[in-house]
């Protein structure tokens, strides 16, 4: 019995051991650091929209996205479930709610400009 619960906590050991995700990248400089699918821009956290938020199937996510492959969006899950806690945060980031809340659109630079192509409107008829 002891011997089994020893196998046990080593298989689990094992378990918690990161996987590689050939399908997975992230560059600095490209799409905001965030991780991607290889070859493609297609963030990991918009795999996790569309499946485990919106309920859409693996097979229907490559057929609305031809351009992938279950092998990528398995990847992606996977990817995902390593690294739920800055995927999560990711997802946070990039909602609606997040931006209007974090970007106020700024009125005056908006009037600044219409009164530019006002007053050049004016300049231009008024000679």
């Amino acid at each position: 019995m002891l011997y089994n619960q020893g196998k046990g906590d080593r298989l689990m050991a094992e378990a918690r051991v990161k996987a590689m995700h050939p399908y997975i990248t992230r560059r600095k400089n490209y799409c905001g650091g965030q991780p991607i699918i290889k070859g493609t821009k297609f963030p990991v956290r918009s795999v996790i929209t569309y499946v485990l938020q919106q309920g859409m199937t693996p097979e229907e996510l490559v057929a609305t996205y031809p351009h992938l492959t279950l092998a990528q969006v398995y990847d992606a899950l996977s990817y995902y479930y390593d690294h739920k806690a800055e995927i999560d945060r990711d997802l946070t980031a990039n909602t609606e709610e997040y931006w209007k809340a974090k970007v106020k659109p700024s009125l005056s630079i908006c009037r600044r400009s219409k009164l530019r192509v006002l007053k050049a409107h004016d300049h231009f008829f008024q000679r």
